[in-house]
C-alpha cells in the first residue's frame, strides 16, 4: 500500500471508531488494538508504531469535533463527506480482497464499542460498502459474520459463505445448520466466512481455549484473515489446515472430481539401479501437491511414471479407476505434462504457439473459437500484452522467464487436463515470480484440477500454498506423504528435535521448509566434533519410519467416477487436420527465424554462382567460352550432385531433434507421427524444390547448358534433394545430439565423392572388394553414384548434337570392338590350341571361346549368328579348333561391314543435321559447340583407357565405350555409365531408372524414419551394453 492510502485509512478508522456518542478508554483501546492487528498484516512492524500515531491524531481530531458538535446534525454530514472522500481517495489503489478486509475491520470496530451497531456506525458502513462496490448481500454476510460479539444461540440462515468448525460431539446433537465441519475436542465454535469473489478466508473463534493462527496466539471473537497454508490451533486439538477450510468451500463441480491412486510402484533403470522404491498414495482433484528431494531422490523419475511417459516395472497409476499403463487411450486429454526445460517453438509468438498448440487440441473447433480460447488463456495467465512478441530462446530472450514458465503451463491449460505435472517450474525464476506462478496454479485447483509440482527449494509462501507434500530421499525412498505443515512437526518429533509445534514463527507466520532437508540429511559428528559425511538416518530407515505411521487409503470410500466423466474438451483434429498444422506450424517457424530464412534462399543461388563461375574454363586465346571445350563439366556434374546432398542433409538434420522437447509434451495428446513427418517432408520438398530450381538454372546457365536438359537436370537435383533432406530427419530422429548429428555428416558426404564413379573409378578401388566388370553393392548404395551416371548419360546420348547420331555410333562401337580387340583374343586363343600346351590351360581357353562366342548369338549384344552344330564344346579337338575358326572369320567380315554401314549412315545423319542448322542459319559446327562437351565424351567413352579389353575370370570384358555397351543382367544390374538398365526383356532408359532408383531411396529412408528402426537398434544396443 502506498502512504496517502495508508493515510486515509487511518482517518476512515478514526471516523467509524468516534462515531458512537458512548466513548470510553477502554473501548479505545480496544479498537486500537484492532487498528495495530490490520496494520500487522499489512506493513512491516517497523512501521506499525509510526502508523497507529497517526491513527491516535486522527482520533482525537474526529473525537474531539464530535464531542464539541455532538448534537449537530451538520457534523454528521461532514463526517459522510469525508468518508466518501477517503474511499474515493483509497479505491483505484485497494485490491479487491483489500477493501474486504476493511470492510470487516470497520464493522469489527463498531461492535467493539460495547454495545449493537448504532445507525450513524451503520450509514458510515454502508457508505463503505457502496464506495467499494460490495455488494449488500456480501454486506449482509459480512455482518452476519463479523458484527456479533457473543455466539449467537442460532446460527445465520442460508449463508453458503460460513463455515462453522464445531466439536465432533455436536455430531449426535443435530446440528447441521448450515456448513459445518466437526473437529474433536473443540470447545466452543469457530466461524470461517469465505469472501468468494476476493477469494479470502476470515476466522473467528468463541471459546475459551487457546487459539493459535499461523502459529501466533491470537485472541477469541477478534477477526483474523488467513493466509494461505496457514494452520488454525486451538488446545491441543488437532491443527486445521487451509486446505481443509478450500475443500470445505469447494464448488458443486467438484461433482465429477479427478482420483490418481498410486499402488506398489516400482522403478528400475537398465543398469539395475533402483530409480523408485514400492510406495502408494492417493490424490483427488482440487489439491496442490508438492514434490521434494534432494538431487538423486527420483523426484523427476516419479513424475515420468505418474504422468504414464515412463513405465514401473511394478504396480499400478490408476486414475478414476483406469490403469494408465494397460489403457492408456482411456487416459487420452486427461494428464497434462509441463517439462522443467522449454517446450515452445522459438521462432513463433506467444500467440501463435498458444494457437497451434490448441489446433492440435480441438479438431472440430471454428477458427474464431480457438481464437477466443487462446486469448482467454492469455488474459487469465497475464500474457496478452506479450501475445505478439517472438519466443526466442534462453540465449536471445525476448520474453522473461516467468512468462516462458506461464507459456508452458499455457500450452497445457489450453487443451483443459483434469491433471497437471510440472517438473520444477520455478527453476530460474526469481523468488517474486516464483510465488505468482505457484498462485496461478493454486487458483486452477479451484476449478477441480489435481495438480503435481517437482520444487527444489520453495519459500515459506510457496510452501504454504501446497496442499498436499510428498517427500522423496536418495534413492526414491518416500519418506513422508501429507500435510506440508504437519511435514515439520513430523520429521522434528521423528527426529527428535527441540521445538515440536513451533513450526510457524510466532511473529510472521512464516516457516522454513529447508529445516525438512537439515533433519533428513542431519550428518553424523565424530568424536572430535567434525561433521561427517554419514547420515543419521539412511533414506531406508526413514522410509520404514514413514511407512509404520501412515495410513494409506484410496481417493474415497465412494467409487471414483468414471474417466470418461473427467472434464476436458480434448479432441484431436484427423490426420489430414494435424498434417496442416504440423505443417504450418513448422513453415511458420522457419520463415521466422531470420537467418535460417536468408540462407536457404541464397544458399543454392550463390554455390550454383560460385561454382559455375570457377569451373567455365574456356582458352583466353580462343574465340570466347563453349560448352564443347569446357573440360570442367565433368566436375560440375559430380559437384552439383554432391552440393545437392549436402545442402539437403544439413538443411533437415536438426529438424526432428530440435522438436523432441516438443513431441513430447504432445506425446499426450496421442498426435500422429505420421501426420508430423509428411509435414516435415512437405517443408523439405518445398524448399528442395526452390533450392534445386534455383541451382539448376543459375548453374546450367553459365555453364552454356542448354534450357533443354534444364527439366532432366532439375529433377535429378530435386532427386537428390529429397533423398538428403530425408536422410537428415532419419538421422535427427536417430541420434541424441546436435553435436553428434553433425560429426556424422562428413561421414555421410565424403563417400558420395570418392564412390561416385569419376574420383575414383569403380575398378580401381581395392581388387579384394571390386572388378572390372561391375559396379560394387557399395557402389550402388550411393546416391551420388545414380544421380551423377543419369546426368552424365543423358548429357551425352540426349544433347542436340549426340542424338541423332548416337545409335550410329553405338553400332559403329560395337563393330570397333568386336573387330580390333574381341575377335582378335579369340583368333589368338584358337592358335594357341592347335599348337601343343599344357591342357589345363587349354580347357580354359576352350571354356573362353564357348562363352564368348555363344554370348555373341544374342542379335541385342552381338552378331546374332549361331555357331555351328557340329561343334563340340567338351574337347579342343583339331577339327572343333578349325570350326571355330571358320566361324570366327565368319564373324570378322559381318563386324567389318557392320562398321561400314553404321559409318556410312552416320555420315548421311550428319548430312541432314549440316542441312538443316544451314537451314536456320546456323552450323553443325555451332551446334557442336553449345551441345556436344569433349571432357564428358572422353569420359564416358573411356577413351583415356589403355586396355581396350581385359581378361577376368576367364571372361573377356569390354573395357571402353561403356556408353555404347547394353547390360547383360536381366536385374536393372549394369556397368558404370551403361546408356540403359536390362528389366527382363526390356531396355529401359539409364535415366528414368537411375531418378526411380533415387525416388525409391527416398521412400526407404521414410520407412526407416516412420518405423524408426535406426532408433530402435541404438536403444537396444545401449540396453546391451549396460
Amino acid at each position: 500500500m502506498s502512504e496517502s492510502v495508508l493515510q486515509a485509512l487511518m482517518q476512515l478508522f478514526a471516523i467509524v471508531a468516534s462515531a458512537a456518542l458512548e466513548d470510553g478508554e477502554g473501548r479505545g483501546r480496544v479498537q486500537r488494538s484492532t487498528v495495530e492487528q490490520f496494520l500487522n498484516q499489512q506493513i512491516a512492524l517497523n512501521q506499525v508504531e509510526r502508523y497507529l500515531e497517526i491513527y491516535d491524531a486522527f482520533y482525537q481530531q474526529h473525537l474531539a469535533r464530535q464531542q464539541a458538535k455532538r448534537t449537530s446534525y451538520k457534523h454528521t454530514s461532514s463526517s459522510s463527506v469525508r468518508v466518501l472522500r477517503i474511499c474515493a481517495q483509497i479505491n483505484e489503489e485497494l485490491q479487491l480482497s483489500q477493501k474486504f478486509i476493511v470492510l470487516a475491520r470497520l464493522i469489527e470496530f463498531a461492535r467493539q464499542s460495547g454495545h449493537r451497531i448504532n445507525s450513524l456506525e451503520r450509514d458510515f458502513i454502508d457508505t463503505v460498502s457502496d464506495s467499494f462496490y460490495i455488494t449488500r448481500q456480501e454486506l449482509g454476510e459480512l455482518m452476519d459474520f463479523a458484527a456479533p460479539e457473543e455466539l449467537p444461540k442460532a446460527p445465520p440462515a442460508g449463508q453458503t459463505s460460513l463455515l462453522r468448525i464445531v466439536d465432533s460431539a455436536a455430531r449426535t446433537q443435530g446440528s447441521t445448520v448450515g456448513k459445518v465441519l466437526y473437529h474433536e475436542h473443540l470447545d466452543g465454535e469457530m466461524w470461517v466466512y469465505h469472501a468468494t469473489r476476493a477469494g479470502i478466508y476470515m476466522l473467528r473463534y468463541f471459546g475459551r481455549l487457546q487459539l493459535l493462527v499461523g502459529g501466533r496466539a491470537a485472541s477469541p471473537r477478534n477477526l483474523y484473515v488467513l493466509s494461505h497454508g496457514s494452520s488454525i490451533r486451538v488446545g491441543n486439538s488437532a491443527p486445521i489446515f487451509y486446505t481443509t477450510l478450500e475443500g470445505e468451500f469447494a464448488p458443486e463441480r467438484f461433482g465429477q472430481q479427478v482420483c490418481l491412486e498410486v499402488k506398489g510402484i516400482a522403478y528400475q533403470f537398465a543398469d539395475g539401479k533402483m530409480g523408485i522404491h514400492p510406495m502408494g498414495f492417493s490424490h483427488t482433484g482440487g489439491q496442490l501437491v508438492g514434490i521434494m528431494g534432494s538431487s538423486g531422490a527420483g523426484k523427476s523419475t516419479l513424475l515420468g511414471v505418474l504422468n504414464g511417459s515412463t513405465r514401473p516395472q511394478q504396480g499400478e497409476v490408476r486414475i478414476n479407476g483406469v490403469e494408465i499403463y494397460q489403457e492408456p487411450e482411456q487416459a487420452e486429454g486427461v494428464i497434462g505434462y509441463v517439462s522443467q526445460d522449454d517446450l515452445l517453438v522459438e521462432e513463433l509468438s506467444v500467440f501463435q504457439n498458444l494457437y497451434y498448440s490448441a489446433r492440435l487440441s480441438f479438431g472440430g473447433m471454428p477458427r474464431e473459437g480457438l481464437i477466443a480460447r487462446v486469448q482467454e488463456i492469455l488474459l487469465s495467465l497475464g500474457l496478452w500484452e506479450i501475445r505478439h512478441m517472438p519466443v526466442g530462446n534462453p540465449l536471445d530472450k525476448r520474453i522473461s522467464g516467468g512468462q516462458r514458465k506461464r507459456l508452458n503451463i499455457a500450452l497445457e491449460l489450453i487443451r483443459e487436463p483434469s491433471i497437471l505435472f510440472l517438473d520444477e517450474p520455478t527453476s530460474g525464476l526469481s523468488s517474486r515470480d516464483s510465488e505468482n506462478l505457484v498462485a496461478i496454479l493454486k487458483d486452477l485447483t479451484l476449478n477441480g484440477k489435481l495438480i503435481y509440482i517437482v520444487i527444489h527449494q520453495p519459500s515459506s509462501a510457496i510452501f504454504k500454498m501446497l496442499d498436499r507434500l510428498l517427500v522423496l530421499d536418495t534413492g526414491g525412498y518416500l519418506i513422508y506423504e501429507g500435510n506440508p505443515i504437519e511435514a515439520l512437526e513430523y520429521f522434528q518429533e521423528q527426529g527428535d528435535y527441540v521445538g515440536l509445534h513451533d513450526c510457524e514463527c510466532a511473529l510472521c507466520g512464516n516457516v522454513t521448509p529447508e529445516q525438512l532437508f537439515d533433519i533428513i540429511e542431519n550428518p553424523v559428528v565424530d568424536e572430535y566434533g567434525n561433521v561427517t559425511r554419514q547420515r543419521r538416518r539412511q533414506p531406508e530407515e526413514w522410509a520404514a519410519c514413514f511407512a509404520a505411521t501412515s495410513r494409506y487409503s484410496g481417493c474415497s470410500k465412494q467409487p471414483p467416477p468414471p474417466i470418461e466423466g473427467l472434464r476436458h474438451s480434448t479432441r484431436r483434429p484427423g490426420w489430414l487436420g494435424q498434417l496442416s498444422v504440423f505443417t504450418l506450424r513448422d513453415a511458420l517457424g522457419k520463415i521466422a527465424n531470420r537467418q535460417y530464412l536468408i540462407i536457404n534462399l541464397l544458399e543454392a543461388p550463390l554455390m550454383a554462382l560460385l561454382l559455375a563461375f570457377l569451373v567455365r574454363y574456356f582458352d583466353a586465346s580462343s574465340g570466347g567460352y563453349t560448352l564443347q571445350d569446357n573440360v570442367n563439366l565433368p566436375v560440375y556434374l559430380l559437384m552439383a550432385v554432391v552440393v545437392a546432398f549436402f545442402v539437403g542433409l544439413s538443411g533437415t538434420a536438426e529438424d526432428i531433434i530440435r522438436d523432441r522437447k516438443i513431441r513430447k509434451r504432445e506425446s499426450f495428446l496421442n498426435l500422429s507421427w505420421g501426420a508430423y513427418l509428411s509435414a516435415k517432408m512437405v517443408n523439405m520438398t518445398i524448399v528442395s524444390i526452390y533450392q534445386s530450381l534455383a541451382f539448376t538454372l543459375i548453374g546450367n546457365a553459365l555453364m552454356g547448358i542448354g534450357p533443354a536438359m534444364l527439366p532432366y537436370y532439375w529433377l535429378i537435383l530435386l532427386a537428390v534433394w529429397m533423398s538428403a533432406g530425408t536422410l537428415g530427419l532419419l538421422i535427427s530422429d536417430s541420434f541424441k545430439t546436435v553435436v553428434a548429428i553433425y560429426i556424422l555428416i562428413p561421414f555421410l558426404v565424403i563417400p558420395q565423392l570418392i564412390l561416385s564413379g569419376i574420383i575414383v573409378k569403380f575398378d580401381k578401388l581395392n581388387p579384394e572388394v571390386s572388378n572390372p566388370a561391375d559396379i560394387p553393392w557399395y557402389g550402388e548404395a550411393i546416391v551420388a553414384r545414380w544421380a551423377y551416371e543419369a546426368l552424365a548419360v543423358h548429357q551425352f546420348k540426349q544433347n542436340a548434337y549426340q542424338a541423332p547420331l548416337y545409335g550410329y555410333e553405338q553400332v559403329m562401337a560395337l563393330a570397333d570392338y568386336k573387330r580390333n580387340y574381341w575377335l582378335r583374343a579369340l583368333i589368338s586363343r584358337c592358335n594357341t590350341l592347335l599348337a601343343p600346351n599344357d591342357s589345363a590351360q587349354a580347357l580354359a581357353d576352350w571354356e573362353l571361346l564357348r562363352h564368348e562366342l555363344q554370348a555373341d548369338e544374342n542379335p541385342e549384344t552381338g552378331s546374332g549368328i549361331k555357331l555351328e552344330k557340329e561343334i563340340d564344346w567338351h574337347a579342343p579337338t583339331p577339327e572343333n579348333v578349325e570350326r571355330v575358326q571358320r566361324h570366327l572369320q565368319l564373324l570378322s567380315g559381318f563386324y567389318a561391314r557392320l562398321y561400314t554401314n553404321g559409318s556410312r549412315l552416320r555420315d548421311s545423319a550428319i548430312r541432314s543435321l549440316q542441312e538443316r542448322e544451314a537451314a536456320q542459319g546456323s552450323s553443325l559446327a555451332k551446334l557442336k559447340a553449345h551441345s556436344y562437351n569433349t571432357a564428358l565424351a572422353r569420359l564416358v567413352r573411356a577413351s583415356d583407357e589403355t586396355d581396350r579389353i581385359v581378361l577376368y575370370h576367364n571372361r573377356l570384358v569390354w573395357h571402353c565405350d561403356p556408353i555404347f555397351q547394353l547390360p547383360t543382367s536381366p536385374w536393372l544390374k549394369a556397368h558404370f555409365y551403361a546408356p540403359c538398365k536390362r528389366l527382363g526383356s526390356y531396355y529401359l532408359s539409364t535415366y528414368w531408372v537411375n531418378l526411380g532408383v533415387l525416388i525409391a531411396s527416398i521412400c526407404i529412408l521414410y520407412a526407416l524414419l516412420y518405423l524408426r528402426v535406426p532408433k530402435r537398434i541404438f536403444r537396444k544396443r545401449s540396453v546391451e551394453s549396460i
